[in-house]
């Protein structure tokens, strides 16, 4: 049966209606809560070559309290086009890209990815070590009771020319440390949070798995030794080591080296502070450690040094005259006293 046409008018309106009202919904739902959707343009270059270079893999993340994944591609191609990515304008935002199992972090703002072609710079990776150092290494020993605390905190440049990410099995770099350092955490600082690094002992060295890009980077590794009177503690790398200083903790730790120098102005209170020689590859030094004198030294001024206090010893032949308390010599003039008051009434 035909519907009558005021009927079909009727459900036309409705559906206008309804697909007015749902306008709204959708476009909010598109926007959410982290901004509207926009196709976002990229170019990846592979600055070893300078030519076009190509990601495994690429994640866009905004920055608020902490970190919101947004996006997580495998692109193909050395440009494309990421559509309906949610951005705003005032955002922050961080991308990720990996090449060779190295990540690259890139900050952008909103409006900058909104604006255009946007250009990544990756390189190729190597385990080519020759152009890689370390510019600047503190080494810390912190004694607490019966274990030592050991922290690095490390400076690595990498200057390979043309530039190269570094990376290595098991490590792209090693340490010289004792091999019964416990509880060993590595890490390395580019990302937003440090990030973990994997460790392996290979002839003699701890090798650290920190993929080196070009140009600086910092890497902290921790861990603990027990405490044993003159253990040797050993410094030293697979690579060159431009400077370092050693802080060693309590401040009466008595430290033995023949190259160390004492820093007199040690800005960190409750530590001492030495200053070493420049370290070429797989050259080693050995920093021996004791408990000092400072414990030691309390006691024996607590219990063998003389007695302020105490009177001076008489000299021989001198002889002090006696003399009765002050309480004994009023009850000896009371008694008298009574004996002469007594006396008179008599």
């Amino acid at each position: 049966m035909p519907i009558p046409y005021r009927d079909s008018r009727r459900a036309a309106l409705a559906a206008a209606l309804a697909l007015a009202l749902a306008a709204p919904v959708c476009k909010s739902h598109a926007q959410t809560n982290l901004g509207d959707p926009v196709d976002v343009s990229l170019a990846i270059v592979d600055g070893t070559t300078g030519g076009p270079g190509t990601l495994e893999r690429l994640t866009i993340e905004y920055l608020t309290a902490r970190p919101n994944l947004v996006l997580d591609v495998e692109p193909a191609g050395s440009s494309f086009v990421l559509p309906a990515v949610p951005l705003k304008d005032v955002g922050e935002y961080v991308l990720t890209a990996w090449k060779d199992g190295v990540p690259y972090y890139f900050r952008r703002r909103g409006r900058e990815l909104m604006d255009g072609a946007q250009t990544l710079t990756v390189y190729a990776a190597g385990a080519d070590r020759g152009a890689a150092r370390i510019t600047g290494m503190n080494v810390v020993l912190r004694r607490e009771e019966s274990l030592l605390h050991v922290e690095f905190l490390l400076q690595v440049k990498n200057d390979s020319n043309p530039p190269a990410a570094i990376v290595g099995t098991p490590g792209s770099f090693g340490l010289a440390l004792p091999a019964d350092l416990q509880d060993v955490a590595a890490e390395y600082h580019r990302a937003l949070d440090p990030t973990p690094v994997a460790t392996a002992r290979e002839g003699g060295l701890l090798q650290l798995a920190v993929p080196l890009v070009p140009g600086p980077n910092r890497v902290r590794l921790t861990g603990v030794l027990p405490w044993r009177e003159s253990m040797d503690v050993t410094i030293g790398s697979d690579l060159p080591v431009d400077a370092w200083s050693l802080l060693v903790s309590p401040e009466w730790a008595e430290v033995t080296s023949l190259e160390l120098e004492p820093d007199p102005d040690t800005p960190t209170p409750g530590f001492k502070r030495f200053v070493g020689p420049a370290l070429s590859a797989d050259r080693t030094l050995s920093v021996r450690l004791n408990s000092g004198q400072g414990q030691a030294g309390a006691a024996d001024s607590l219990f063998t040094q003389p007695n302020q206090d105490q009177p001076a010893p008489e000299a021989p032949g001198h002889r002090k005259r006696p003399f009765l308390p002050l309480p004994i010599l009023l009850g000896v003039a009371f008694v008298l006293l009574l004996l002469v008051m007594r006396r008179r009434r008599t």
